[in-house]
């Protein structure tokens, strides 16, 4: 049996991540087709309203679906952002406004959802909300007669203290996780926002632009809860094959694994037709059995440039489901110097370059000119000296050295020049050159950047830039 869920897709957005599973259990909105009654339509205004409200960046979506069981819907409205925020809201009929459902706590809004699903037993919801990869809580709420969200049972886990509780006494790690497979067990629905107006939400992760190859290579975290993980690797004597391999990423006794080697195409996605998935049970002896649940499985990955996401398409999942549709981010990239410092820097929109004693950081998103941090060990020369010789041409006051803190050395000075925009140019070029001691020379961090009229663009390139030199760390023997 299907939800019961409207899908409505705010104009204008870009996909968003969260999905809202297994709502099969709530109770139909009984109308005749193509009609929207005054409740509906007074719900989609308020979601539309609120959109209009939020601040930028947040990909808002909604959907409408009937929790208290009286045929008039609620309106569910999310905002999606490093964690997703759901306010739910009904339809006063006697005052006929839309008023906020509040929970019995006085909350307005559950925060950190990852997962919404009906419960077997009708017009209730269950809702998980995380703290991080490894704690949080799952609540099942029903609707008072007083229009509030009640939760009647609670379970809260904390995979790092091994620490399990139902309705706030113990209960062990197999008594959660059975009931999280009793969970699993429901139809899940996949809620997209659209990607333009009038997009279909199937379509979501489509790219306006092409992602590169080498932008796939590297570890993705599942944007919600960061525990189920994609590794891409090039496979070696292969042109244009990649290995990967989506699990979860802490050891559990029993897990999922998805193996299989997916081809670069020329819209800019990943497809494979090959996939494995096994349910792996690893043995107290460190070995493992695998239950294959299908071979030669199909799908697609693809990079959305715009949203820094991934989405995981799986095809053979879709025969079983409605739909499956996963979003991920990329977890920070790691480059490791021959003189024993590492930086992370974000590949999506950072390219990296070995250069001669050093590297070079190179933004290649949406910007004015070139951008770039390049990190430079120079070998028996002073900070002072090394600063002098960059800075000559410079006028005096730009050339003016100023003690600064250490990029990544807590405590200890460096030295700073700062090359200001020349606003009587066309290049509006900055450049701010760091250098410190390091080893028995100096460590020289040299920051390009052209400003342009865009700020929005202009600070995502600065924050991009900056992530990398405050990242820095330190072989022991140079902290």
């Amino acid at each position: 049996m299907k939800s019961a869920i409207v899908k409505k897709m705010l104009a204008g957005t870009m996909a968003c991540a969260l999905s809202f599973s297994g709502l099969s259990a709530l109770a139909p909105v009984t109308q005749a087709q193509g009609a929207q009654s005054k409740a509906e339509k007074a719900l989609v205004k308020k979601a539309e309203a609120l959109a209009a409200k939020d601040e930028e960046g947040l990909t808002p979506s909604y959907g409408l679906f009937d929790i208290t069981g009286d045929d008039v819907p609620e309106l569910f409205y999310a905002r999606h952002f490093n964690r997703t925020q759901i306010s739910v809201f009904y339809y006063d009929s006697s005052s006929k406004k839309v008023k906020p459902m509040k929970t019995t706590d006085g909350e307005k809004s559950l925060g950190g959802v990852s997962d919404v699903r009906g419960a077997a037993s009708g017009n209730k919801i269950i809702v998980s909300m995380s703290d991080s990869a490894y704690s949080g809580a799952v609540s099942t709420f029903k609707a008072t007669k007083k229009n509030k969200l009640k939760a009647v049972t609670k379970y809260e886990y904390n995979y790092d203290s091994n620490q399990f509780t139902k309705n706030g006494k113990k209960i062990t790690k197999s008594a959660f996780e059975k009931y999280q497979k009793k969970l699993g067990k429901l139809d899940s629905v996949d809620f997209f926002t659209s990607l333009t107006e009038g997009a279909d939400a199937q379509d979501a992760g489509v790219n306006a632009a092409v992602a590169a190859e080498d932008m796939y290579v590297g570890t993705w975290a599942e944007k919600v809860s960061e525990r189920v993980t994609i590794t891409v690797d090039p496979a070696i004597g292969d042109e244009g094959w990649h290995d990967v391999q989506i699990t979860w990423r802490e050891d559990l006794p029993q897990k999922d694994v998805y193996d299989m080697r997916a081809k670069y195409q020329e819209d800019g996605s990943m497809y494979y037709d090959n996939c494995r998935h096994v349910v792996r049970t690893f043995k107290e002896d460190g070995t493992f059995e695998d239950e294959i649940k299908y071979e030669n499985g199909s799908g697609l990955l693809n990079i959305d440039l715009d949203e820094k996401v991934l989405y995981w398409t799986d095809y053979e999942e879709d025969k079983q489901s409605e739909s499956r549709v996963q979003t991920f981010i990329k977890e920070l990239s790691e480059y490791k110097s021959d003189d024993a410092w590492t930086v992370k820097y974000d590949s999506l929109v950072i390219h990296a370059n070995s250069e001669e004693d050093g590297a070079s950081f190179v933004y290649v998103g949406e910007s004015a000119g070139s951008n770039l941090v390049t990190i430079k060990y120079v070998a028996n020369k002073k900070p002072e000296d090394v600063l002098k010789e960059l800075t000559q041409g410079w006028s005096a006051e730009d050339a003016k050295m100023v003690e600064t803190a250490f990029p990544g050395k807590e405590g200890a000075k460096a030295y700073r020049c700062m090359l200001g925009v020349d606003k009587s140019s066309a290049s509006n070029l900055q450049e701010t050159l760091i250098a410190g001691e390091y080893k028995d020379g100096t460590l020289l961090f040299d920051l390009t950047t052209h400003n342009s009229s865009d700020e929005a663009m202009d600070i995502s390139v600065s924050d991009a830039l900056s992530e990398v030199i405050n990242s820095i760390t330190y072989g022991t023997e140079n902290k």
